[in-house]
């Protein structure tokens, strides 16, 4: 896997959701108190950004019609078989956020 530099450790504040560009695929950057993870920036309840959501307790929660996604996982709790959010992986090194580029938003 190859991996994109998204920007500073500093860019984000924990608590706050951005989005980025990783290859040509949006992607919900979401920066925890416990660290960093990404999804696809897309809600497969009705393609809403993820990005423009509020995180909250470990999820993201769609601003559209409030679904929430596990921040770590993509898993919906929300019912059974409920769709997931794609999980991207993301890393720091040396103060800068990695995005890896085999995302794909299909």
């Amino acid at each position: 896997m190859t991996w994109q530099d998204v920007g500073s450790v500093d860019d984000q504040q924990p608590g706050t959701a951005r989005r980025v560009d990783v290859s040509g695929t949006a992607v919900a950057l979401l920066r925890t108190e416990a660290g960093w993870t990404a999804l696809v920036d897309h809600c497969p309840h009705a393609g809403a950004p993820l990005s423009e959501g509020v995180l909250r307790d470990g999820f993201i929660v769609c601003a559209w019609h409030g679904w929430k996604f596990d921040v770590a996982t993509g898993a919906c709790p929300l019912f059974k078989n409920a769709p997931s959010a794609r999980p991207v992986e993301v890393r720091v090194e040396a103060g800068r956020v990695l995005v890896g580029t085999a995302c794909r938003a299909d």
